[in-house]
């Protein structure tokens, strides 16, 4: 009697835990499902690419300020000279003198 009840347990179990992994893998295939999957991908997506531009500014900020020290160590005057400002306008940058 107790193999009986141990092997029903056991097969109860085992039914539960396919049931829940079919059920799983159903829906990760429905409409709703993919779209989760799509909004998870784009996310990543988009992270990585602001990580990337925010990599691309800093290097050039630090491109940008290594040549500017080594036009001044080149140019004396360069330091007297102003220094270019940018401001945003239309859809680029453009440059203007103070």
């Amino acid at each position: 009697m107790f193999r009986r009840i141990l092997w029903l347990t056991i097969g109860i179990v085992a039914g539960v835990l396919i049931w829940r992994k079919v059920t799983k893998v159903a829906h990760s295939y429905s409409p709703e499902g993919l779209t989760e999957r799509a909004q998870v991908t784009a996310n990543k997506a988009a992270d990585g690419l602001r990580g990337f531009a925010q990599d691309v500014k800093v290097l050039a900020q630090a491109k940008e300020q290594e040549l500017r020290q080594e036009l001044a160590a080149n140019n004396p005057n360069a330091a007297a000279q102003p220094q270019p400002r940018y401001r945003r306008k239309g859809d680029g940058r453009e440059f203007r003198t103070p």
